[in-house]
């Protein structure tokens, strides 16, 4: 029986396949179908099978923590395309969309590295534990990380700037605010940078960004990876 996204899925999933993953993430559908619709109870229901259901068609708990995290990954997308196209911009519109952003980011490696390395990584283990052996989603997001030269690390940096860090300076105009960009950021520690009159005139007008912008930089450069990354590793 065939399925599709926009019309077999959840709504969450019908409302993502219309609003941007057709166009710039088909290779979620893909996956779905392959990896996450033969989890299901399809065509009765939606949710997931028991556990002898799936150890009966093949499957183990591993595909399944696998599909879980797929499904969350498409969440987290969701939220940062809520804040892509909330009218009032702000610095916590900012702030919601990268961690919305992050969260699929760290879904999205854990879920490479499991694919890629069955067997390796405790299926409902997140979380690294010194009295736990096995290893964890935790272990698996950052093992992907490091083997693949920390990808994405400008956007999270800029990210945890945001939560950790001293807040960037900001410039207004009739646009709205704009923050130092991403390539930009650490060169505007110093606050005096941009409040001192006699700097401010100085500094190039690419280093400074819309807050609007920056979210959708980073968004483009996600979702550009997860659909070479899905195309590549995850067949």
């Amino acid at each position: 029986m065939s399925y599709r996204l926009a019309i077999d899925g959840d709504p969450r999933e019908k409302t993502a396949w219309s609003l941007f993953l057709q166009v710039e993430f088909p290779s979620y559908e893909r996956f779905w179908l392959k990896h996450v619709v033969p989890l299901t109870t399809r065509p009765f229901g939606i949710h997931f099978k028991d556990d002898a259901s799936l150890a009966s068609s093949g499957k183990t708990q591993e595909d399944l923590a696998i599909a879980q995290l797929h499904y969350t990954l498409l969440k987290h997308l969701l939220g940062a395309h809520q804040a892509r196209q909330a009218q009032a911009f702000d610095e916590f519109t900012l702030f919601v969309g990268l961690s919305s952003l992050y969260g699929a980011q760290d879904v999205a490696f854990e879920l490479l590295q499991r694919y890629t390395n069955p067997g390796k990584y405790a299926p409902w283990a997140e979380s690294r534990r010194k009295s736990r052996p096995s290893l964890s989603g935790q272990d698996a997001r950052e093992h992907w990380q490091k083997a693949n030269g920390y990808p994405l690390q400008d956007i999270r940096e800029y990210r945890n700037k945001l939560i950790h860090g001293r807040t960037p300076p900001a410039l207004f105009d009739a646009g709205g605010i704009r923050l130092p960009a991403i390539v930009a950021v650490d060169k505007y520690c110093d606050w005096r940078t941009v409040t001192d009159p006699s700097k401010v005139s100085a500094i190039p007008a690419s280093d400074f960004e819309y807050a609007q912008v920056i979210l959708q930089r980073a968004w483009s450069a996600t979702v550009q990876y997860l659909e070479a990354m899905w195309q590549t590793h995850l067949k």
